[in-house]
């Protein structure tokens, strides 16, 4: 599995490689075009332990868009944030949710600017784990006639998970057979309090 292209041991002036090798969450680095061009040995092991794999190692290896592994949603919310660190040389701070089924985890996006701003290193840090809430994630089951939508497809907020109600579109259910294994019918949506979140107090690099 090739991890990183010919150009990504040049652009490290002030990082070392074995640091960024045995961090322990997933760590990536971009091109100046925002194209993968390394990728740590925890990426993987995050895809594995989540029933990503083998479909993220062949979908997005090096040398792949970072846009193409990011929901629609959110895709121009981390294309200009990564811009904006490439053209002012800050470092951009994001938290964000990633959760799984049984598991609320929360973690701290770190950008980093290349020497000469050849492109971006990009750390994930987790900072908060811990059991669902029943009083914020109270299960329900997947029921497919309750969130299918009149265009056949089930909404799934692609922050945190939720899926949006198919009668009652201001409401979005924890569904966590449905954050373990998506429903082939499924499509990324952002839901009203994640979207608060992205479109309305979106972070500035510095």
């Amino acid at each position: 599995m090739i991890r990183f292209d010919t150009e990504f041991p040049s652009l490290l002036e002030g990082f070392e490689l074995e640091t960024l090798e045995a961090h322990p969450h997933s760590t990536y680095a971009l091109s100046r075009e925002l194209s993968l061009i390394y990728l740590n040995p925890a990426w993987f092991r995050f895809a594995d332990e989540n029933a990503g794999e083998p479909a993220i190692s062949k979908r997005f290896g090096v040398g792949t868009p970072v846009g193409a592994a990011i929901p629609e949603p959110l895709r121009e919310f981390y294309s200009d944030a990564y811009q904006r660190t490439l053209q002012t040389g800050g470092i951009w701070h994001h938290e964000y949710e990633c959760s799984s089924p049984g598991v609320y985890r929360r973690y701290h996006q770190t950008v980093y600017p290349f020497h000469n701003r050849g492109g971006l290193l990009v750390v994930n840090s987790l900072v908060q784990e811990q059991p669902h809430s029943p009083e914020t994630h109270a299960a329900s089951p997947p029921h497919e006639n309750r969130y299918t939508g009149p265009e056949g497809l089930i909404i799934q907020c692609c922050h945190c998970r939720r899926v949006q109600r198919a009668a009652e579109p201001d409401l979005w259910d924890w569904v966590p057979a449905w954050v373990k294994r998506m429903p082939l019918k499924a499509t990324a949506g952002i839901c009203p309090i994640c979207y608060e979140y992205y479109w309305t107090h979106r972070a500035q690099p510095g």
